[in-house]
């Protein structure tokens, strides 16, 4: 991941993804270390940006992925960009699969008692419907064979 040159890093935070250098990773890659005492936006680039060193103080949060590393500070803007961009598509894909798993529960048919009832008339209906024709013996069946086949022989 780290090619010795790479100062910035692109990970996503549980509440969103952050540039941040690559001093403030654990050696483990699983946590950073994180600044909560500035206030400010520009107080934060500017710790960035110089890639100042983590202090005591500061927190360790979990990084749950690491999109990017990058050298140079813009090109890791660039890249916080598309990684923004990449993750907001997931998150349509994550929306859609709900309301398709919401159509196909909307979707589903309970039968109430008087479903139960109008079977019970189509069954009454179909009771009344005529007996089917009875098979020809097969003594019919063969004289026809004859008659078609001395015919056109």
């Amino acid at each position: 991941m780290n090619n010795g040159n790479d100062k910035y890093v692109i990970v996503e935070f549980k509440n969103g993804l952050q540039i941040i250098p690559i001093t403030w990773l654990t050696t483990d890659l699983n946590r950073a270390k994180w600044p909560n005492s500035y206030i400010t936006n520009k107080r934060y680039d500017k710790a960035v940006r110089y890639m100042e060193e983590p202090e005591s103080t500061w927190e360790e949060y979990p990084v749950i992925k690491i999109y990017a590393t990058c050298a140079d500070y813009s090109v890791a803007r660039r890249k916080l960009k598309l990684a923004e961009q990449l993750s907001d598509l997931n998150t349509c894909s994550e929306k859609e699969d709900y309301f398709k798993k919401s159509r196909k529960i909307r979707a589903a048919r309970t039968h109430s008692s008087s479903d139960y009832d109008s079977e019970q008339s189509d069954d009454e209906t179909i009771s009344s419907l005529p007996s089917p024709p009875s098979k020809q013996s097969d003594d019919e069946g063969t004289s026809k064979k004859k008659i078609y086949s001395a015919t056109y022989t």
